[in-house]
């Protein structure tokens, strides 16, 4: 298509954000309105613009959230967030996110995917807590980036399959340990940046009563479990359970299936899934080529790991870090290898897993979208509000970016204790 149309692709999703945020428009709407306007002009034909639309996606998103309608309907999550607040809102508080951030860090690497069945108890809790959704749900979506490329991680799994295809020769612990140390400086920032450090008692802790749960939050808890045992060990993909049980929990009368489908986030969804036909638009037509192709040319020893970090973050913002970054990425370990001596290949293997979840947690990516779905369930909030939270994960992102591009250059990617 050439770099003309590349470039142009690239800008207007700067525009969309632009635009989104200035009128106040789901910027789902507006990247395919975009992705329409763009693809139409440079010859793409219709079915290549739409093909873009990430239906799994999107059905994984919709599934979630179909379960976490029912945990609400019914109280369980206003129950399991209140015991939390009722434990950790007291003189312990200031030690509430160190031990959210020590326990989902190690249940990450255990290989979970424990943040995103934790990401509606995490944001019920700082409703109930009176907290801005970001001061907790940060905590989560920092040990997803520094846990989820372990070994027995699904991210990490995936990270290894490519490298073994590409003939590159790694062990994810020192991945691992790189994300650990990384996400841990990260979270030492955030802690003191969010004011945790200054954080007194919260009376709620003290005021909450407890009552005892009730047939239908059990059988919601049982639902979750059974979801996570499809998950782990059937090996079922998140998008197929997640429907299923919400049906079945509401043909057992756990949850009002009449109000099911209207109280769904239908405009974070559509936030989500709207942004994925532009990434098509803009993919097809070279502009994530050019990214990687112009950052690649400046690599030296020192600076090929930081690069390859930032790159695969950039890409990561508008794009699939299992579906695109990686598989694009890894490839590319071995030439350049070849062409600078002394490159590890682990160190770059390790720069591209954490880099492309570095910017997962944007409000363009699943894990990000997810949030402000999430968001849009517990909180109900208005349409500024969730504008303001998409500009939030954004500067987190970005943050994180940076984080993990700095660990690159610094050499923290090259630490290797596990053979």
């Amino acid at each position: 298509m050439g770099d003309t149309w590349a470039i142009i692709s690239l800008l207007s999703m700067i525009v969309v954000v632009f635009v989104a945020n200035k009128k106040n428009i789901n910027v789902g709407l507006v990247g395919i309105a975009m992705a329409m306007f763009i693809g139409t002009i440079a010859g793409l034909k219709y079915k290549q613009i739409i093909g873009g639309f990430n239906t799994t996606l999107f059905i994984r998103a919709m599934g979630m959230q179909a379960m976490i309608v029912v945990a609400k309907m019914n109280g369980t999550l206003e129950s399991v967030s209140r015991r939390i607040v009722k434990v950790g809102c007291g003189r312990a508080i200031k030690a509430l996110p160190v031990f959210l951030f020590l326990a989902l860090l190690v249940c990450e690497w255990l290989g979970t995917g424990i943040f995103s069945m934790a990401m509606p108890v995490l944001c019920a809790l700082a409703f109930e807590m009176g907290m801005p959704v970001l001061k907790i749900v940060g905590i989560g979506l920092i040990t997803m980036v520094g846990g989820g490329t372990s070994p027995y991680a699904p991210p990490g799994i995936i990270l290894r399959g490519l490298a073994e295809e590409a003939g590159l020769t790694v062990n994810l612990w020192n991945t691992a340990l790189s994300g650990a140390i990384v996400s841990s400086c990260f979270f030492l920032g955030f802690y003191f940046i969010c004011g945790w450090h200054k954080q007194k008692p919260l009376t709620i802790g003290s005021d909450i009563k407890i009552s005892p749960m009730t047939w239908k939050q059990w059988a919601t808890i049982a639902g979750y479990l059974i979801f996570v045992f499809c998950n782990l060990v059937l090996k079922l993909d998140t998008g197929v359970t997640p429907i299923i049980i919400a049906i079945i929990l509401c043909l057992m009368g756990v949850g009002d299936g009449s109000q099911l489908l209207r109280k769904l986030p239908f405009n974070s969804l559509i936030m989500v899934g709207g942004m994925t036909v532009m990434v098509g638009v803009v993919s097809t037509l070279g502009g994530i080529d050019l990214i990687t192709n112009g950052l690649t040319m400046v690599a030296t020893k020192t600076l090929a790991p930081g690069l390859l970090s930032l790159i695969a973050s950039c890409m990561s913002v508008i794009s699939s870090a299992q579906g695109v970054v990686m598989p694009t990425l890894v490839p590319t370990v071995n030439g350049l290898v070849e062409a600078i001596p002394g490159l590890s290949v682990q160190s770059l293997v390790t720069a591209i897993g954490l880099g492309a979840y570095a910017t997962g947690i944007s409000p363009l990516s699943t894990t990000g979208g997810n949030v402000l779905a999430n968001f849009g369930t517990v909180y109900s909030p208005k349409p500024e509000e969730e504008k303001k939270l998409f500009n939030q994960l954004l500067i987190l992102a970005v943050a994180s970016m940076a984080a993990y591009t700095l660990a690159g250059f610094i050499g923290i990617y090259s630490i290797i204790l596990f053979n």
